[in-house]
């Protein structure tokens, strides 16, 4: 499995994970501008989680197989991060893959400095989603500093 940097030609897979019906009833904004403006941002890390069928040197992406993604946001200041957005292929849950790319981004975060904890918010109705987070050890806190709550959602945190 391979974490790396989204890239323009990546897009289609990615959109297509979250247009399946048991994935775009959990999400906020979606589509090709809202990625595209996420892999601009520099206060944003947008990664694919692929099944890398290849030398990890090549930047051939061909021999890849779209497995997920996440977008972690908060990247340009110190403090906490905001895990934006988390999606796993519909045809690869219950492998295991969540908890991998979970663990991915925890790793990836606890080598940035200045950092003390991950936060994210999820529709409690979204029992698979909120399972998983609890399962790694986030846990519920209060809406974050300067955060706009939304209702119906609770938001979790992971400490460093």
């Amino acid at each position: 499995m391979l974490l790396r940097q989204t890239r323009p030609e990546d897009l289609d897979g990615v959109i297509g994970l979250e247009q399946c019906e048991n994935t775009e009833p959990w999400l906020g904004t979606t589509g090709r501008e809202w990625h595209l403006q996420a892999i601009d941002d520099p206060d944003v890390s947008h990664l694919v989680f692929v099944k890398a069928h290849r030398g990890l040197d090549s930047e051939d992406s061909s021999d890849e197989e779209l497995v997920g993604f996440v977008v972690l946001a908060g990247l340009s200041k110190p403090g906490p991060i905001e895990m934006r957005r988390m999606v796993i292929n519909l045809i690869q849950r219950g492998k295991g893959y969540g908890r991998q790319l979970l663990n991915e981004a925890i790793k990836l975060v606890q080598d940035m400095p200045d950092r003390d904890r991950i936060w994210l918010d999820v529709n409690p109705a979204n029992e698979p989603a909120v399972a998983l987070y609890d399962s790694v050890g986030f846990e519920q806190c209060d809406v974050p500093e300067g955060v706009t709550p939304v209702d119906g959602l609770i938001y979790l945190d992971f400490e460093l």
